[in-house]
């Protein structure tokens, strides 16, 4: 029967399933003095990978711009935006992409 088929497309360019939400890591952690945060892009696009600090303050943006497809990694030494240690305690890795939104926790032992 016609509708037997076990495929359908429905033929409208460019109608591919969305990538999935981007995974954010970080190694080692917990951490001192450095940590990496590494993640894969499905598809090139516009990325902001920033930190918090528990309380929800933003402490540093590592990245923000348009970032190629593929695997990338990106080191946070526990500084905040001018450059100063923050204290010991948690933090969180925040990453937005076009595909999603990617977090991880992070520990800094000093």
């Amino acid at each position: 029967a016609l509708w037997a088929h076990s495929s359908f497309t429905s033929g409208v360019p460019g109608n591919t399933p969305p990538a999935p939400a981007p995974r954010l890591a970080a190694a080692p952690n917990p951490f001192n003095p450095r940590t990496t945060l590494s993640f894969t892009l499905a598809r090139a696009g516009q990325v902001t990978l920033e930190i918090f600090d528990i309380s929800g303050r933003r402490v540093k943006v590592l990245v923000a711009g348009t970032m190629p497809a593929g695997p990338h990694a990106l080191a946070w030494d526990g500084t905040d935006e001018r450059g100063g240690q923050v204290a010991s305690g948690a933090y969180l890795g925040r990453l937005v992409t076009d595909d999603g939104v990617g977090r991880v926790k992070m520990q800094l032992v000093r």
